[in-house]
């Protein structure tokens, strides 16, 4: 196997999914609210498409873990994919507003559940001795993320909004390519066909008495790592505070007197600027502990509230997003490797799992939120709730760390 060509498929395939993110995230967002779906309405939809990836996410990273050759990190990628890939095709095809709208919680589903399987990938190969540069992939991540950004934002203004239904077509068709060029390991395959050869249909497919009793249930998992709910917590509440915001960048341009070109070029300066963390993050991972870096993080996210909140200038929105580097920027690096440190044993993809799932609770619930205050209350009450839940957020990270002392 080798490493530099396998380090160039990974950053290939960060590439696209951060490409993808950008598509699903934000700019179908933009695109149900140019067509005439409500902000409530998408808020909803999107907050029900994260508590069912919330709910799926432990249960396939218990099911990658138990049979990573045939059920693993690539399976799950294609399955999604594929969904996803069939989501976009029919939501250009239809004008329907309902249909348009479920179409839309699929496309957050099947991003939102494949976030632990991409972040597990650099854990899987280290196990053959093969050390994948997590930092530079995800910095390539971003970039594409920002491009993906501002072409989508010039596109639109150009040619409307069919130009997000293409380009996340042409971006899910590259993925599901790249996932298949990626090696199973040897250790894998022959646990799985010795597997099968010595046990019955239902141990061969991963679901053994021991098996099941190594991977622990998601109650027993936070009593072994109190601090990890604490963690867990803080950051859905963390994301849901960001996504009260950048969930509805367009609004915010909008009231400032921009436009879809104006978001284009937010979403970029949040995407780029996390580049200097990806790309040293594996010197800083040396030099500071990832819980503090957490810290460090959660305090970036509420500080980009409260510069929204007070944003009276579409260049203070363009500021605010330079803040990007220290919050998401810092904590997607960050939690990978919090969770591969402090879980143990054969759960270690279940930690990925749930920690991502602060991402897949708070960003739908905020995107919920942000749409229902938006539409009753306006723009301002929802960007001061999201300074409200960031503040409970902080506190609630901050709280780990002496639990972390009383569990020790």
């Amino acid at each position: 196997m080798n490493r530099k060509t396998l380090l160039i498929k990974y950053c290939t395939l960060q590439g696209l999914f951060w490409a993808i993110c950008c598509v699903s995230s934000g700019s179908i967002n933009t695109y149900l609210y140019e067509i005439g779906v409500g902000t409530g309405t998408i808020g909803l939809l999107s907050g029900l498409a994260g508590i069912t990836a919330t709910l799926i996410q432990p249960v396939l990273g218990g099911i990658a873990d138990r049979n990573p050759a045939k059920r693993g990190w690539r399976f799950m990628l294609q399955a999604f994919s594929v969904l996803l890939l069939a989501s976009y095709i029919i939501l250009k095809l239809t004008s329907n507003h309902m249909i348009s709208g479920i179409l839309m919680a699929l496309t957050f589903m099947s991003v939102y559940a494949m976030f632990p399987f991409i972040n597990g990938i650099t854990f899987y190969y280290e196990r053959e001795g093969i050390v994948l540069d997590y930092g530079t992939s995800r910095g390539i991540g971003s970039i594409c993320s920002a491009g993906t950004s501002y072409l989508i934002g010039a596109g639109v203004t150009a040619f409307g909004v069919s130009v997000i239904t293409t380009t996340g077509i042409i971006l899910t068709m590259l993925f599901v390519g790249i996932t298949f060029t990626f090696p199973v390991l040897k250790s894998d395959v022959a646990k799985t066909d010795v597997s099968e050869e010595n046990s019955s249909p239902a141990e061969a497919s991963g679901e053994t008495i021991e098996t099941a009793q190594k991977t622990e249930s998601t109650i027993a998992f936070f009593r072994q790592y109190p601090e990890f709910a604490a963690i867990l917590f803080g950051f859905i509440c963390v994301f849901c505070c960001q996504m009260l915001g950048s969930g509805y960048n367009l609004q915010i341009c909008e009231r400032l007197g921009g436009g879809t070109t104006e978001m284009g070029i937010v979403q970029a300066i949040a995407s780029m600027v996390e580049l200097p963390i990806m790309f040293s993050f594996s010197a800083i991972i040396k030099r500071v502990p990832s819980y503090k870096l957490l810290k460090i993080a959660s305090v970036a996210f509420l500080l980009k509230a409260l510069c929204l909140l007070m944003a009276n200038s579409i260049y203070i929105v363009y500021a605010a997003q330079l803040i990007q580097m220290f919050s998401y920027g810092l904590f997607t690096m960050a939690a990978v490797y919090y969770a591969n440190e402090i879980v143990t044993g054969s759960n270690k993809l279940k930690g990925q799992a749930l920690l991502g799932s602060a991402t897949s609770i708070g960003g739908p619930a905020g995107n919920f939120l942000g749409g229902m205050l938006i539409q009753y209350f306006g723009l301002t009450f929802d960007l001061a709730v999201a300074v409200v839940l960031g503040i409970i957020g902080v506190t609630s990270v901050f709280m780990a760390g002496k639990l972390k002392k009383k569990h020790a």
